[in-house]
């Protein structure tokens, strides 16, 4: 009994933070947050602001929503994989056996000149969760787990 509940979570997800966006992100949410009290409070006449109010909520709701959408930490276990929001802490529990195996893709960021890969989770035939290199700085430990506990379907 106590050996099985030491090894219930065999490996959790680590964001990469200092390259990519798992630290930009909520850094600009920070920033714009910042910057919409600031004016609130300094401006109270908003002619004074007009531009960089707007500017700033549009940041703060588009920079929330890549939170949402993307940061997530990764539990692995021998019999699940479970994805848990950084804030809100919904969690969304696959067993291997109900998941029909994994693809991969490399995808490029022009700009850098660099390239990641993405994870993609399939089940019955449809993506249903991503795992991408650019947010996780253990992607290669996530990539092999995965290797040992479900089929690999391919690039996708």
């Amino acid at each position: 009994m106590f050996f099985s509940y030491v090894w219930l979570y065999i490996m959790n997800s680590k964001f990469n933070i200092w390259r990519g966006e798992a630290g930009a992100i909520p850094l600009i949410f920070v920033a714009c947050v910042i910057s919409i009290v600031y004016h609130l409070v300094e401006y109270s006449d908003f002619n004074d602001s007009v531009f960089l109010l707007p500017w700033s909520i549009g940041m703060a709701v588009f920079s929330f929503y890549l939170i949402r959408k993307r940061l997530k930490v990764i539990s692995l276990t021998a019999s699940s994989i479970s994805f848990k929001h950084v804030l809100f802490r919904d969690r969304t529990v696959y067993l291997f056996d109900e998941l029909d195996g994994f693809t991969t893709r490399l995808d490029a960021i022009p700009d850098d000149k660099s390239y990641y890969d993405i994870i993609f989770l399939k089940k019955n035939g449809k993506k249903i969760k991503t795992i991408s290199s650019r947010y996780y700085s253990n992607y290669d430990e996530i990539r092999a787990f995965l290797n040992d506990k479900l089929p690999y379907l391919g690039i996708n």
